[in-house]
């Protein structure tokens, strides 16, 4: 369910209607159920979206995996009530097979 999650928010109607906080803390727990817990990075030279990126990941700290893919679909469902009911687009199945 999570990896069907991950393409539904990434559908251009459901984004568009995201706020910026939930952009944020939707690619955090992305990032942490692919890639674990945020590593170290020096801040200074980020810029102002990669900064926010970065703390967001970071104050998820070592929180599990599965925990992580659990809270996006929770905030998926949250923010897009029957995301799972949408259509695919034809492209989104070839791409799939």
């Amino acid at each position: 369910k999570f990896h069907a999650a991950v393409r539904a928010a990434k559908v251009s109607a459901h984004n568009a209607r995201f706020s910026d906080e939930t952009k944020l803390l939707l690619y955090a727990l992305d990032s942490q159920a692919r890639n674990g817990a945020c590593p170290v990075q020096s801040k200074w030279q980020m810029g102002a979206e990669d900064r926010a990126k970065y703390e967001t990941w970071q104050n998820l700290g070592k929180m599990d995996a599965f925990e992580a893919m659990r809270l996006y679909v929770k905030l998926l469902d949250e923010e897009v009530p029957g995301w799972w009911r949408q259509p695919r687009r034809e492209d989104e199945d070839a791409r799939d097979e």
